[in-house]
């Protein structure tokens, strides 16, 4: 059992405060990050969503990882500058080891987490995951029911580096997930912001995160409406550009956007990204899919009812 004590908990050359803002994906969690990142006393990695301790292997040492985590996605000249630290990788909600990692680094680590109804989020999901390359139905409703094929290993795209993000019905189950985080996770660590009061007054949620990470009100008066529905031109010059040629390209890119370089190649490459993409949005379920997604995750929504002390029965109301 790892010693939380240890000197590595409290590092005094990183800022007091560190949170991470887990999930739940497609609920506002860009924008969010995006706001936090803007503040002059918030480091927030590069990129926003790392996925690191969603991948750590089994022997883990704390003091390496954490050296490791930091290093690799937090420039340093701004650490000691800085009176928080964040990261935002939506997969951490559902997987409670990256959560037992976090929660044993950084032991006083506060939680946002984001909620929205999977009758929304979902298909929302679907089209986000096939902008990503990592799915290549795209029906929402094919790739549905084939979940169960999937977690046999079977009919799994060329291009998805993770099977896991293809089980959607998963994905949806946020009670299960807000279960595990609060078995690990004291309640007074964890913020829960629902994706309607976000949409209706995004400010005001800004302002209520703020202050539960202890930071000063910075008086914003606006926040960034940013990862909207998107979809590829070409599907070649998509890959080229959001899944470069080589591990050791992808660490290139990463540090030059650390250290806020904006070298001719890219500046090329967010141009060719940019040129490649325009907006879309989600097709409406069909009146049979959001009767099998209401049935496979109304019991679940029951659960997570519970757990935020919130009626949610209205996400399933019939409309």
């Amino acid at each position: 059992m790892v010693d939380k004590s240890s000197a590595l908990a409290t590092d005094p050359k990183l800022p007091g405060v560190a949170f991470f803002l887990i999930g739940a994906p497609r609920c506002g969690t860009t924008a969010l990050a995006q706001a936090l990142r803007e503040r002059d006393d918030v480091c927030f990695s590069v990129p926003k969503e790392t996925h690191f301790f969603a991948q750590i292997p089994e022997n883990w040492k704390p003091e390496l990882l954490k050296q490791e985590f930091v290093s690799t996605f937090f420039p340093a000249d701004q650490l000691q500058q800085r009176a928080a630290m964040g990261e935002g990788s939506v997969s951490y909600l559902y997987s409670p080891d990256a959560i037992r990692a976090i929660d044993t680094l950084f032991p006083q680590a506060k939680f946002l987490v984001m909620l929205r109804n999977p009758l929304e989020m979902l298909p929302s999901y679907h089209a986000r995951i096939l902008f990503m390359m990592e799915e290549e139905v795209t029906d929402f409703e094919a790739a549905w029911h084939l979940q169960e094929a999937r977690a046999e290993g079977r009919e799994i795209p060329r291009t998805c580096r993770d099977p896991r993000v293809l089980q959607y019905r998963e994905i949806g189950r946020l009670g299960k997930h807000l279960a595990n985080l609060f078995e690990i996770v004291p309640r007074d660590r964890i913020k829960l912001i629902h994706f309607e009061d976000f949409a209706r007054a995004p400010l005001d949620v800004y302002r209520d995160v703020v202050d539960f990470l202890g930071l000063a009100d910075d008086h914003r008066t606006s926040m960034p409406k940013v990862n909207g529905t998107r979809v590829y031109r070409s599907a070649l010059l998509h890959r080229l550009t959001t899944r470069p040629p080589s591990v050791e390209f992808s660490r290139k890119l990463v540090q030059m956007k650390m250290r806020k370089r904006k070298p001719l190649l890219l500046r090329a490459l967010r141009y060719l990204r940019r040129s490649n993409v325009t907006g879309s949005h989600w097709s409406p379920l069909s009146p049979a899919m959001r009767n099998e997604i209401v049935d496979s995750l109304k019991d679940d929504v029951a659960l997570l009812s519970s757990l935020v002390d919130r009626d949610l029965s209205g996400w399933f109301a019939d409309r």
